[in-house]
């Protein structure tokens, strides 16, 4: 199964993960349940839809995106750290946009920081 792991602070767990279904698209999953040392449960799935791409900009500075396309629009997903693996996370680019390098531009994102 090919997978996307997702980081917001640490590099040891992901925050969230993204699996290619069988319709060759991504479901996206936070953590339900923290198990220790680096393992986790990925069961809560985020949207009631699926991507045509998922593009992680990962880091642990406790800011993370995630660009996710949608029926061929884009939108921005924005994790916060929170002093743990389980950040917190609000879509603040709704699928609106044709081109993931506009979306990142007008949100004053530089991808290669990621």
């Amino acid at each position: 199964m090919e997978e996307k792991l997702i980081f917001c602070e640490d590099w040891s767990m992901s925050a969230m993960i993204a699996l290619l279904n069988n319709s060759n698209k991504w479901d996206l999953f936070a953590i339900s349940k923290v198990n220790g040392m680096g393992n986790a449960d990925y069961e809560k799935k985020l949207f009631d839809f699926d991507f045509i791409e998922i593009v992680p900009l990962n880091s642990s500075t406790g800011l993370s995106y995630v660009c996710l396309n949608k029926d061929n629009k884009w939108g921005l997903l924005e994790l916060n750290g929170v002093g743990n693996v389980q950040c917190e996370w609000k879509l603040i680019a709704d699928f609106v946009y044709d081109e993931m390098d506009v979306m990142l531009k007008e949100r004053k994102i530089n991808k290669n920081k990621f």
